[in-house]
């Protein structure tokens, strides 16, 4: 029975992932019954309140934590616990009464006794460690609003090379198309203006419009009381374009970093394997050892990207673009409202 195997247990018991019943039409009670047995012919309340109890060893516990009870209402019990069959200790004067598990009830006639009182039954149970949730964010767009920075950048330097002024709307076509990275995007957006550069040269030019000055109009997207929820009752990690080092300053900058188990970069795929491949979620996949997980994006290449890795997806609204995000079992307005969203598919 699983309460005696509880408490049986030195550590905290496995969680119960399911419960069967146990029907059987054979069964007296149709399932097994852990019961105070005792002469057919005599009742609880006729007998002397100093009684001695045969119990099964199994259900030393619970035998236990019954009679304790019943001690509450003036008896007191010689307690002898026994190893196979219980039932003829009362057929061969060893004991008043008999705590066993009965089932069809034949053993039970066979002895001459009868059921005083049901103490517990029983269901089949499968015990296991559930399987915790894990929520795996992009960084840009989602817990950062980047377009101050990485934006601003992008655009400088694809100005740089077409030598004129470029807004950020105009990487919309090639954010669509699944593209992701700020120097991905800038190498394909000049290509689409006919401009071939050297992608090292594109790094170069980027990272340098990207200055600290740039870089602290940053601002925070996710509040930390949401990831200060969703970490209670859920393994959280990210999947980001960004480069480790960028990464890893901006949520110590925030003081983010701690949330996270897992952070992948772009520094942990080779160049042929970035968004929208699912090598990024595949490697969050296996180092957090889980199975389920949710992947909050904001860009067609998040939506790409969970597909091809067989996960479920929750798209962010860009502040900046209109996308349609493929996929998406639900596009918020804010990231914040995974919260609600978490709530709802319980």
């Amino acid at each position: 029975m699983y309460d005696e195997y509880c408490a049986q247990q030195s550590t905290v018991p496995p969680t119960i992932l399911a419960r069967i019943p146990w029907n059987d039409a054979r069964a007296k009670y149709g399932k097994p019954a852990l019961c105070l047995l005792g002469p057919k012919d005599r009742n609880l309340e006729d007998l002397p309140k100093r009684l001695t109890v045969c119990i099964a060893a199994k259900y030393k516990n619970l035998g236990k934590s019954y009679l304790n009870f019943l001690e509450q209402n003036g008896y007191t019990f010689k307690k002898i616990y026994v190893n196979g069959c219980v039932e003829v200790s009362c057929k061969e004067g060893i004991a008043d009464l008999v705590i066993d598990i009965v089932y069809t009830g034949k053993t039970l006639e066979q002895c001459g006794l009868k059921v005083y009182d049901l103490i517990a039954q029983s269901d089949f149970v499968i015990l296991g460690s559930p399987v915790r949730q894990s929520i795996v964010f992009d960084m840009d767009g989602v817990l950062v609003d980047s377009s101050e920075s990485y934006g601003v950048a992008s655009c400088k330097t694809v100005g740089q090379f077409l030598k004129r002024p470029v807004a950020l709307l105009e990487f919309a076509a090639v954010k669509q198309s699944g593209f992701n990275n700020e120097w991905d995007c800038c190498r394909e957006l000049l290509r689409r203006e006919g401009v071939e550069v050297d992608f090292e040269e594109i790094v170069e030019v980027f990272q340098r419009y990207l200055s600290r000055e740039i870089w602290n109009k940053e601002r925070l997207l996710v509040n930390e009381g949401t990831l200060q929820s969703l970490s209670s009752r859920a393994s959280l990690g990210i999947v980001t374009g960004r480069p480790r080092d960028e990464a890893v300053s901006t949520l110590k900058k925030y003081k983010l970093l701690d949330y996270f188990e897992v952070l992948i970069t772009r520094d942990d795929l080779s160049e042929d394997r970035q968004k929208p491949c699912a090598d990024g979620l595949t490697l969050a996949r296996k180092k957090l050892g889980l199975q389920e997980i949710v992947y909050v994006g904001d860009l067609p290449a998040d939506a790409m990207m969970a597909k091809a890795a067989n996960v479920r997806f929750v798209g962010v609204k860009s502040s900046t673009f209109t996308f349609k995000l493929e996929g998406a079992e639900q596009v918020l307005e804010d990231v914040n409202q995974i919260l609600d969203f978490l709530e709802v598919i319980k």
